[in-house]
């Protein structure tokens, strides 16, 4: 009887615990969608898509979710080569959420909320988050440069705008997977790194 009495206030904890969080996160969604959404011409926007192509929208729809995809892949992926196993169900989640955040503030910087998700779910340190996060950049940065090569290369481009749409998406995709493969033994010297040094760094991360 003691321990069930006992129990009871922990359990009650608990549950108010996960209700404030529930509550908080409601807030922070609230506040993103009103960030997001302010500066929307409703009445404009409503008239675009009544003379949008139907078929196109569903199109870009479908390219974005093959995006989002493959960089759920890329992170998923990247934590691994950390020592930090998540889901890909979970790696999806954290690249929405953050994308979502990283759209209603300044430079972007909501982004690295995924700092926060992948330490809380991964039981890793602040140390390593950050590191899958800093060749997350570096591989978007090789990405930019060859972009930026094609672009060069496309301005000479005479066809239709929507292939040369298909052959930068495509690229992009390509090189999503690519660079990570490129970059790999650099993800191998930094965990090399990071596991010599370990208790001298990561205590500042805990």
């Amino acid at each position: 009887m003691k321990s069930t009495s006992m129990s009871e206030p922990i359990l009650r904890q608990v549950r108010n615990n996960k209700l404030l969080m529930f509550f908080l996160k409601l807030t922070m969604s609230i506040i993103i969608l009103y960030f997001v959404m302010r500066n929307i011409d409703w009445i404009k926007t409503a008239d675009l898509l009544k003379n949008a192509n139907l078929w196109l929208l569903l199109a870009c729809v479908f390219l974005l979710l093959v995006l989002l995809y493959l960089r759920a892949l890329r992170w998923q992926y990247l934590a691994g080569s950390f020592e930090a196993k998540i889901p890909f169900k979970e790696s999806f989640y954290q690249n929405v959420v953050s994308l979502a955040f990283a759209n209603a503030t300044p430079a972007r910087i909501g982004e690295a909320i995924k700092i926060k998700f992948l330490k809380d779910q991964s039981k890793i340190t602040y140390f390593r988050a950050i590191l899958v996060a800093i060749f997350e950049k570096a591989t978007d940065f090789a990405i930019l440069l060859f972009c930026l090569f094609l672009g060069c290369v496309l301005v000479f481009f005479t066809g239709p705008l929507s292939a040369l749409f298909l052959i930068i998406f495509i690229s992009y995709c390509g090189l999503l997977i690519v660079s990570v493969l490129l970059l790999r033994p650099f993800f191998k010297i930094a965990f090399k790194i990071t596991k010599k040094f370990k208790k001298q760094i990561e205590p500042f991360f805990i």
